[in-house]
């Protein structure tokens, strides 16, 4: 799925990037991630309703065959004192490149799950301190594509706001809960190193060791939700390993997501040549079913010199072969003189 654009704020009637500061923790009330101004707080809360069976549920997470339809609820509370009006909807959710679950911008239309999400209405007005249920309907396309798809509910309100006091700003306050659906198909579980670098910076001292920064993009290029764990070790020249990182997490990423991490590796010693080497594992996040995902390994090399041991070693060896030459040159006179 490809990164969309990120809120923006324009003067007049402008969206501002308060919609991405969502609440979409998979908890129920949800918090929201926004503090707007006391007298317009967020006072509302989305989550998904019982199952049909009355059991409570974090998500709405469905696997389903192309061209199906079903119904679901969606339960939205006003935690307020006063009636609430709000605008409800469905838009597709990515993960950003830092590993946030959001969604689409309101100004965004969804082409994915969240444009097979439907209500009877717009809008819904909730009374004070009250629970309702909001009825959708999600209608599997012929065409869907087999594998894991991601969704936001949403219920959000427009509140009127200013940037520095002059310009008049609309500012969109959302709310929402996780949709997913496994499409079913041939499922292809394909988590890869895609870049992986080390800069071990400038090493004065022969015998001090040193932090090497590795940096590295893992991509998700199958067709389902699937994050991971790692390691990153630096090795000496003949494989000798040197150090090795704490335990690395990379959050679940969505088909054709990507997710780059930095980490600082101490305890290298300045052995000349170092190797980064990474590991990594694919994780499946809680609630799917499991699959096997390759081990992978992916390595990369960087000068690791004493540049102050490398100076005086080159000074040695400037200054010992003329130190000899002068030596010979101050015999050959002594033997001419006698």
């Amino acid at each position: 799925m490809t990164e969309l654009a990120r809120p923006r704020i324009r003067s007049g009637r402008a969206m501002v990037a308060a919609g991405l500061l969502l609440a979409l923790s998979s908890l129920w009330p949800a918090i929201p991630a926004t503090a707007a101004p006391a007298e317009d707080a967020i006072q509302w809360a989305v989550g998904p309703a019982p199952s049909a069976s009355g059991e409570a549920r974090s998500t709405i997470d469905y696997t389903l065959p192309p061209e199906t339809e079903i119904n679901d609820r969606v339960a939205i509370s006003n935690l307020g004192n006063e009636p609430l009006t709000l605008a409800v909807y469905a838009t597709d959710a990515f993960t950003t490149p830092e590993g946030s679950f959001t969604l689409l911008t309101a100004d965004q239309k969804p082409v994915d799950l969240g444009s097979w999400i439907s209500f009877e209405s717009p809008t819904v007005t909730i009374a004070p301190a009250t629970t309702v249920q909001i009825p959708f309907r999600m209608t599997l396309p012929k065409d869907a594509t087999p594998g894991d798809h991601a969704a936001g509910i949403v219920a959000s309100r427009q509140v009127s706001g200013s940037a520095d006091g002059n310009t008049r700003l609309a500012v969109d306050q959302r709310v929402g809960t996780r949709v997913y659906v496994r499409v079913n198909g041939t499922l292809n579980p394909a988590l890869s190193i895609t870049k992986l670098s080390v800069d071990y910076g400038a090493a004065m001292y022969p015998f001090r060791n040193r932090d090497a920064t590795v940096k590295y993009t893992v991509h998700n290029g199958g067709n389902i939700r699937l994050g991971g764990t790692g390691t990153i070790s630096l090795l000496a020249p003949f494989g000798a390993r040197m150090a090795k990182s704490q335990p690395l997490s990379i959050p679940p990423l969505l088909p054709n997501e990507s997710f780059t991490g930095t980490i600082s590796v101490g305890g290298a010693f300045p052995a000349g040549r170092v190797t980064a080497r990474m590991d990594l594992d694919g994780v499946n996040p809680p609630g799917v079913v499991p699959l096997d995902t390759p081990h992978q390994r992916q390595s990369t090399t960087t000068w690791a010199v004493p540049w102050l041991l490398a100076a005086v070693v080159v000074v040695i060896l400037l200054v010992w072969p003329g130190r000899r030459m002068l030596r010979t040159g101050y015999a050959r006179i002594v033997r001419r003189n006698r």
